[in-house]
């Protein structure tokens, strides 16, 4: 419960932490999505991409940091390793800025596509 509520809370859709598992473990080794999210090396990715986005949505243009996200265009999932890439693995172009509400939009008009490595 109090991961979902994270999710509320920070504006992360909650179909992302399905693809993740419904925000269970994604391997002994880590924690829940959410959790990750606040880890320091998801918020130095993070950070990269909001100023090479210009602190801006790449879809309405929104300035509002207080609303900004980043959105993974793509979850990679390692088969090898039977678990999703880290959130800060991710290749910066897999990246994009976007608002609260474009973010909760996306999530709902469209699937993140899954792509195996």
């Amino acid at each position: 419960q109090r991961l979902y509520e994270f999710c509320e809370r920070e504006g992360i859709a909650i179909d992302v932490m399905k693809d993740y598992g419904g925000g269970d473990l994604l391997s002994d080794a880590y924690c829940s999505y959410g959790e990750l999210l606040t880890r320091p090396e998801w918020k130095r990715k993070r950070e990269r991409i909001l100023i090479r986005d210009g602190y801006a949505c790449q879809f309405c243009g929104t300035t509002d940091r207080s609303q900004l996200e980043v959105h993974h265009r793509q979850y990679r999932y390692v088969e090898r390793l039977d678990t999703f890439e880290m959130p800060w693995q991710y290749p910066d172009e897999c990246l994009i800025t976007a608002c609260r509400s474009c973010h909760r939009k996306g999530h709902a008009l469209y699937r993140v596509p899954k792509i195996i490595i």
